[in-house]
């Protein structure tokens, strides 16, 4: 297709033969949409992995139905997002899935790469994608695998995809999706530039002074732009933050206070169990969790997951007091640290890490506190331990 072409609908009229079944000069009409793509509505794109379906399968229209699978799956989500959403790209996915260490000789189901843009900016359409995986694949009966998050998406080539499916053929940008890393986002600024949209959080007022604007903030936030440092969890919820960057190094820092001896505090891995046709399956995961008030660390970045456990030297966190935990990796160790070792007693975990280590890949929000998904059958995915804790209070 034309780069010049402009945006718009074009309708076509001409004449098709095809002497093969004896037809000559049959009148045919095709009607063309064209919709261009900006950089900044290509980098808000949001991939998602389908089994089961080819390309051609989800424009094609299925037996006593009007609709074809991808318009259900767009219904779907877009009352799911509560707003409009579009597809940007439509390509064929013969790969792996995406497991950090796959080892099966079992043929793969067919699978499809679908980009979704939504239309309101606010929406975290990953992040939903995500939550309501489940759901949407039940309304739909088009099966989600998985959804990417936290990536940065850029355009491939100049080259496109194309899936014919006789009555409707789709030209899609071929796009790829780099796994979120320390310099795939802008750095954000943590001081507000203007005053114009209030950039205050949490009811703060933005106020201009002579060094340029300061943002008032109320009681319970801080910091340059009122954020909140700290949020209560009742039991029973969980909360979302970013994804761990994919950097050769990573440095987590929390406090917590609670009187709650068995507790899910961090989890970062993988949201769906094997496919049936799967004998192994392994994806980095960490998971941080209170045993009899203890701290408990999985840890698993492209190797063999080690597990960080405390003895009955290490200090009890449940007390209902404030303390701090430093988890701290790179390519070779872990550790984690309570109240920067400032009790004098034990206050370290730490182990080397395997051969073969390398930047975490978990493409999943960081959670707080609990579980979004049930827990995942830890045999398969090679983990020493099952994280089934109960959810945080504190």
């Amino acid at each position: 297709m034309s780069n010049h072409a402009k945006d718009g609908m074009y309708f076509l009229q001409f004449s098709v033969s095809d002497l093969s079944h004896g037809q000559s000069n049959i009148q045919a009409n095709v009607t063309v949409e064209v919709s261009s793509l900006k950089p900044e509505v290509i980098a808000q794109a949001v991939p998602i992995l389908i089994i089961n379906h080819t390309p051609r399968d989800l424009l094609s229209q299925t037996q006593g139905s009007a609709d074809t699978p991808l318009e259900k799956l767009m219904a779907s989500v877009s009352a799911m997002v509560g707003g409009s959403v579009s597809v940007l790209s439509l390509e064929d996915r013969q790969v792996e899935l995406t497991s950090t260490q796959h080892r099966s000789n079992i043929k793969q189901p067919c699978m499809t790469r679908l980009w979704l843009k939504a239309g309101h900016p606010t929406h975290a359409l990953d992040q939903l994608l995500l939550l309501h995986r489940t759901l949407i694949s039940q309304e739909s009966r088009v099966q989600i695998y998985n959804v990417g998050v936290g990536g940065c998406v850029t355009l491939e080539s100049s080259w496109s995809w194309l899936v014919d499916a006789n009555i409707t053929s789709l030209v899609t940008p071929r796009l790829v999706g780099q796994s979120q890393g320390c310099h795939c986002h802008p750095r954000v600024s943590t001081q507000p530039a203007t005053c114009d949209t209030n950039p205050c959080l949490n009811g703060g007022r933005c106020v201009l002074q002579a060094r340029g604007p300061i943002c008032m903030c109320p009681e319970g936030t801080s910091g340059p732009l009122c954020k909140q440092l700290s949020r209560h969890f009742p039991g029973g919820g969980w909360a979302w933050v970013a994804p761990i960057p994919s950097c050769s190094s990573a440095h987590i820092t929390m406090e917590i206070k609670t009187q709650q001896n068995d507790a899910q505090l961090l989890y970062s891995g993988p949201w769906t169990n094997p496919l049936k046709n799967e004998d192994y399956h392994q994806e980095d995961v960490l998971s941080l969790d209170l045993v009899g008030g203890r701290l408990r660390l999985l840890l698993s970045v492209g190797g063999r997951p080690v597990l960080l456990t405390s003895s009955p030297a290490h200090p009890i966190l449940a007390d209902g007091y404030w303390h701090r935990i430093d988890i701290i990796w790179n390519n070779k160790n872990v550790e984690v640290v309570v109240d920067m070792c400032e009790s004098g007693e034990s206050c370290r975990l730490e182990a080397p890490l395997p051969p073969g280590s390398q930047p975490s890949a978990a493409p999943a929000p960081l959670q707080l506190g609990g579980l979004a998904h049930p827990a995942h059958i830890h045999y398969y995915q090679a983990w020493p331990k099952i994280v089934t804790q109960p959810t945080f209070k504190g």
